[in-house]
């Protein structure tokens, strides 16, 4: 169990990859869930430790007990909504009883 400080309720947006169907590529399936997340701004030693093209956009930090996706062979990258601004989950990790996610601003 995480600790509950400063919980809110988000929306994750979870599209499935593009797939081959009759010799064509085909749109992935989207789905929407809703979690419930400490969301903070990546500051300092943080931001140093992440790849320099991620640093020079707006990135956040996702506590959540929910498992978020990253773009790989089987899955799109999540995106999560914050305020009106969506963020798209690039790294996700345990950490001590939950996850600790990244994710940057996509850009508009």
């Amino acid at each position: 169990m995480m600790i509950r400080l400063n919980l809110k309720p988000y929306t994750v947006t979870r599209t499935t990859p593009a797939a081959p169907v009759n010799g064509r590529k085909v749109a992935g399936t989207t789905s929407t869930l809703s979690i419930t997340a400490n969301i903070q701004p990546a500051m300092g030693e943080e931001l140093e430790t992440l790849p320099e093209h991620r640093r020079k956009n707006d990135v956040r930090v996702i506590y959540t007990e929910t498992e978020l996706f990253v773009e790989d062979a089987t899955h799109e990258p999540d995106r999560i909504t914050i305020g009106s601004t969506v963020f798209e989950v690039f790294k996700c990790e345990p950490w001590p009883r939950h996850f600790r996610a990244y994710a940057s601003k996509v850009p508009a």
